[in-house]
């Protein structure tokens, strides 16, 4: 994101962000987006794994945000919904209760057409990967929508461009005994 005014911030009000005792980087809900240098695509497999407490507990709000009118991954009041095809009806779709307001990690892999979803290490979680999603090629907002933006504190985020199932208890306890969650 090259206008600093966008881009989520690791001092807020004058003192350096934290989430507990570890440093995090706070995304305001209203303009902080960060747009990846090269996009994740629907044709390849992936893992990406987020640590974070949510401010904001109602409407809608994207982590990762697609090409067309529809997000990936987004609250909706006190549901997660992973979309694995265009629009909420598609068939795959996974949606699960998710904290709020307290620090989690949520994670999930794609391997072939199917999508996995984590939370907090226990299974959240499994659909089918449609072909339509496109790309996702930025964070915290939905496509160009600028009213759907998330709003709290990350601590992590790790993207791989590949299947991490085999590694994924492994790099998830890591976090999990990091962050004591």
């Amino acid at each position: 994101q090259a206008t600093a005014a966008n881009q989520p911030k690791i001092v807020k009000d004058g003192s350096l962000v934290t989430e507990g005792e570890a440093p995090a980087f706070y995304v305001d809900g209203v303009s902080d987006v960060l747009k990846l240098s090269s996009s994740i695509t629907n044709v390849g497999d992936f893992y990406v794994s987020l640590v974070s407490v949510m401010e904001e507990t109602s409407g809608l709000q994207s982590i990762l945000g697609a090409n067309t009118n529809t997000d990936y991954l987004r609250a909706n009041n006190s549901n997660w919904l992973l979309y694995t095809g265009t629009g909420a009806g598609s068939t795959g779709n996974v949606s699960w209760s998710a904290p709020f307001d307290s620090r989690y990690l949520m994670s999930f892999n794609r391997s072939g057409s199917t999508v996995t979803a984590q939370l907090n290490g226990s299974s959240a979680g499994t659909g089918t990967n449609g072909t339509d999603i496109g790309f996702i090629n930025k964070l915290f907002q939905r496509a160009s929508n600028t009213t759907q933006l998330w709003k709290g504190n990350v601590q992590e985020l790790i993207i791989y461009d590949s299947d991490q199932s085999s590694k994924r208890t492994d790099i998830e306890t890591n976090i999990i005994n990091h962050y004591d969650i």
